[in-house]
């Protein structure tokens, strides 16, 4: 490979955004995936990229099973020693991000998903962020990441119980303890339905 450039996780995030570009595994001598190579998609790649960028807020809206019910209880305490639960957090928006270290749409959002943290700094909501990893893990990798949400570890359990299938997953539970927004995937609108969403939340 000649004249390519190493791409930032927020850039590489934009370009397949962008509906442009296709990723291209580079797979090594014992075919485990080592990088993703961007060429310039065809036109009829386009046409489909679109296609499917305009199905997909309806399917991930539409996935998880919670969509509309009361969020089930939980008691748990971040990284930090911070303790939250459904019960203390009614009157607040909580927004969830289900995620794991490995998995590397999770980590290309969390640059976006600080920003929301900043945009509502003040407001009556709670960010949390409920990782699969255990503390040593999530601990090793916030020491070259930054994530701003609460973060709880060992969340396999309650990843379960809220029916996530798949990462990363967001969930935003209203005031009433509500859940009432839901993406699975790093999808082109998902950031933009979050905010929306939450700003219609706290009026």
């Amino acid at each position: 490979f000649e004249n390519l450039t190493l791409l930032k996780e927020s850039d590489f995030m934009e370009a397949m955004m962008s509906g442009d570009y296709m990723p291209e595994p580079y797979v090594d001598s014992n075919k485990v995936v080592r990088a993703f190579v961007l060429r310039k998609a065809s036109e009829e790649e386009k046409k489909f990229i679109m296609e499917a960028q305009a199905n997909m807020p309806d399917k991930m809206q539409n996935e998880n099973e919670m969509l509309g019910k009361e969020a089930l209880p939980f008691s748990v305490t971040d990284i930090l020693g911070n303790s939250y639960s459904l019960e203390s957090l009614k009157g607040k928006v909580i927004v969830i991000n289900f995620w794991f270290v490995e998995c590397k749409p999770c980590v290309m959002e969390m640059p976006e998903l600080n920003k929301l943290v900043d945009k509502f700094k003040g407001e009556d909501v709670v960010f949390l962020g409920f990782a699969n990893n255990d503390q040593s893990k999530i601990e090793s990798f916030l020491k070259s990441k930054t994530f701003n949400y609460n973060i709880i570890a060992g969340s396999g359990e309650i990843a379960n119980s809220y029916t996530v299938k798949a990462f990363p997953t967001h969930l935003i539970i209203d005031k009433n303890s509500i859940v009432t927004y839901s993406a699975v995937g790093l999808g082109p609108n998902t950031l933009k339905e979050i905010e929306s969403t939450i700003e219609a939340l706290i009026k």
